[in-house]
């Protein structure tokens, strides 16, 4: 009974970790997506709009990278 309950504890902590996780990402993606909405529409900045697409797309592949093969090393997969 007790292994159960710890078991399922568990089950609960990662359910609700990852769920956090995910909402913490969309908010980031809403925050992102009203950032760049703003600066579309202005139309001084059209140029440093798609410069600030480009560089957010290329922080956004560098960092998945980084922490991709961290995880993948930390894990023992041979990349």
């Amino acid at each position: 009974q007790e292994a159960f309950n710890q078991t399922q504890t568990l089950a609960g902590a990662l359910i609700a970790f990852n769920l956090g996780v995910e909402i913490g990402q969309l908010l980031f993606l809403v925050g992102l997506s009203a950032l760049l909405f703003i600066v579309k529409r202005l139309p001084k900045l059209k140029l440093e709009a798609d410069f600030c697409k480009t560089a957010i797309a290329t922080g956004v592949v560098i960092a998945g990278a980084f922490w991709f093969s961290e995880r993948a090393l930390i894990s023992g997969v041979v990349l």
